[in-house]
């Protein structure tokens, strides 16, 4: 199947495609053109907007923007929808949620414009008729305003382009989250799936925290009342914005202490046991923690506690509600669980005697073996999808394992060697590493995350 794809700016959009192909199978063929193709940026320049101008922004082949009144493509975009229907495309999209003249069309083969779908969709999904629309320059703001007015009641148009700094989109996610509308329209082709997961895991995070926390909060005598008509009746924002920064904070905090009493039940207990009966454990306290925590939380914690199958409220929200793609929605949880593992057991072994360089080796191994642990389990759920039906057995068999060996080996030989800590050697350290890229290079490129994603709200209903 041969599709054309036309872009404002100039082809191809590798930003747009990777999310785009996702949806098809490898039988389709996207033929892509482009309204600035073939054009400098001084020619491009000659195409500013005017004051009475409707405002375009895209992207250029280098991956820069550009700013530009719709009226001076409209012929190269009419040039590149004929060569297309030359060229046998069974349908066009466009590239594009801006708004194009009737007169710019096929004759033969239907055309797909974004925000015809955004326009009647929109409308649909909003009770209060209430929006915040994200548009990529502060020119398209009154624009964007005018068009949604026509949908909605109430429009905050806010500008972040999805071309610019990374930061920036940060920022719009943060000036956005406390304000008062039912949905975010992301009102351009260039907003990936990334940036759409990055503003659904800001706003959700921050209200899930403030709504539990005002929750807690109304239930306080004297306080509650207070709350209850400041926040609750009255939607003072800036209280709303502070029980929310309050919220994210303790958040973190409480994921801090329920990692340090992970290791201090299942890790430094033990080894205080074992040091009253065997001096040559208790003088190796360094060795004990970080030996049985390589087997109880780089091993058993990659292998069968995975991110993958571990589909909860929050994730379905996000998937089936939010409408983030399973794809992104896993890496982002993967990512972030790296990362704040990583941080946290640096502190955490440092806090319970183990020096700050074998601390950080043995969370960095960690870091790198976790997205292996997940490799593993996409692995086997494409080789024998039986096995997720005896998951539970696995994990069962993996934990049990990992704890005779953190435990018993210590007891049976009665000592610690300093053989056993191969994993903080620089060799192994290393290899880690090349695993842990090769298993995200793996993760990125693996296809069938939906059929996982069924798999695992399955294993959800049945619990």
């Amino acid at each position: 199947m041969k599709i054309g794809a036309i872009t404002i700016g100039q082809a191809p959009r590798t930003d747009v495609t990777a999310d785009i192909l996702r949806i098809f199978d490898d039988s389709l063929e996207l033929v892509q053109a482009g309204g600035l193709d073939g054009l400098t940026k001084e020619e491009i320049a000659e195409f500013a907007p005017g004051k009475d101008d409707y405002v375009l922004v895209s992207r250029l082949t280098d991956g820069s923007s550009v700013t530009f009144a719709e009226r001076h493509i409209l012929p190269r975009l009419q040039d590149a929808i004929n060569h297309m229907e030359d060229e046998g495309c069974s349908l066009i999209m466009m590239f594009c949620t801006g708004s194009f003249p009737e007169t710019l069309s096929a004759k033969n083969i239907p055309m797909i414009y974004p925000c015809e779908l955004l326009n009647r969709l929109v409308p649909l999904m909003t009770k209060k008729s209430s929006i915040i629309c994200m548009t990529p320059s502060p020119l398209q703001t009154e624009q964007c305003e005018e068009k949604w007015k026509n949908y909605v009641d109430h429009v905050t148009a806010i500008a972040a382009s999805p071309y610019g700094d990374w930061d920036a989109l940060e920022k719009a996610a943060e000036e956005i989250k406390d304000l008062d509308a039912d949905l975010i329209v992301l009102d351009c082709i260039g907003y990936t799936q990334e940036m759409k997961k990055m503003f659904a895991e800001k706003i959700l995070s921050f209200h899930e925290g403030t709504n539990r926390s005002l929750e807690i909060l109304t239930k306080m005598p004297l306080v509650g009342e207070y709350i209850s008509n400041q926040v609750i009746h009255k939607r003072n924002s800036k209280m709303r914005m502070t029980i929310g920064v309050m919220a994210v904070f303790v958040r973190m905090i409480v994921q801090f202490i329920k990692k340090y009493l992970y290791v201090a039940v299942f890790i430094y207990l033990p080894y205080l046991f074992m040091a009253q009966f065997n001096p040559l454990i208790r003088d190796h306290k360094e060795s004990a923690v970080l030996f049985m925590f390589f087997m109880l939380s780089t091993i058993c914690g990659s292998l069968a506690n995975n991110t993958l199958l571990a589909m909860g409220d929050r994730d379905y929200l996000m998937v089936r509600v939010v409408l983030v793609s399973p794809y992104m929605n896993f890496l982002g949880r993967l990512a972030v669980k790296m990362v704040t593992d990583f941080v946290y057991f640096t502190i955490i072994l440092n806090l319970f005697g183990v020096s700050f360089v074998h601390g950080l080796l043995l969370s960095l191994v960690t870091m790198c073996i976790r997205p292996a642990g997940e490799m593993i389990a996409v692995l086997c759920f494409d080789q024998m999808q039986s096995m997720y039906n005896n998951r539970n057995a696995f994990n069962g068999t993996v934990i049990a394992l990992s704890v005779f060996v953190a435990y018993g080996m210590p007891l049976l030989k009665r000592q610690i060697s300093s053989d056993w800590l191969f994993f903080i050697h620089p060799v192994f350290v290393v290899a880690a590493l090349f695993i842990g890229v090769f298993s995200v290079y793996y993760l990125w490129d693996y296809p069938s995350y939906r059929k996982i994603m069924q798999e695992a709200l399955h294993i959800k209903r049945e619990v």
